[in-house]
């Protein structure tokens, strides 16, 4: 719904910033908090999208496992801030990394919080 605004990769600086900008537009304070039982996954097919990433002629493949917000894919042991525990309640890691090993692709996980250079308790 922001056209023209920013790249997606500030959004959690702007969001955890109280960025009053993004509350006008959609209408509603933000958090990831706030905003995590929106993310379903209702498309999410591990199997599929490893079918198309084989047949693309790819030989590998490493999503984004946890990005700047710290927001885990998998089902984590050291929190509940992920995917298989709230919001879309996948192990979204998991079912990609056996996909791909079916499909004969090899896996791998990328970390983005080395990017995080702001205090998200810091407003």
């Amino acid at each position: 719904p922001v056209k023209n605004y920013m790249y997606t990769e500030w959004l959690p600086h702007f969001i955890y910033k109280k960025f009053s900008k993004y509350e006008e537009i959609l209408g509603q304070p933000l958090s990831y908090a706030n905003m995590i039982e929106q993310f379903t996954a209702k498309k999410f097919k591990a199997k599929e999208w490893m079918k198309i990433i084989k047949n693309s002629g790819a030989k590998y493949v490493v999503p984004v496992a946890e990005h700047h917000d710290g927001f885990a894919m998998w089902d984590s042991e050291l929190t509940e801030w992920d995917a298989k525990d709230i919001g879309p309640k996948v192990d979204v890691v998991g079912e990609l990394a056996a996909a791909a090993r079916s499909a004969g692709l090899k896996f791998g996980v990328s970390f983005h919080r080395e990017r995080q250079y702001w205090d998200y308790g810091s407003p």
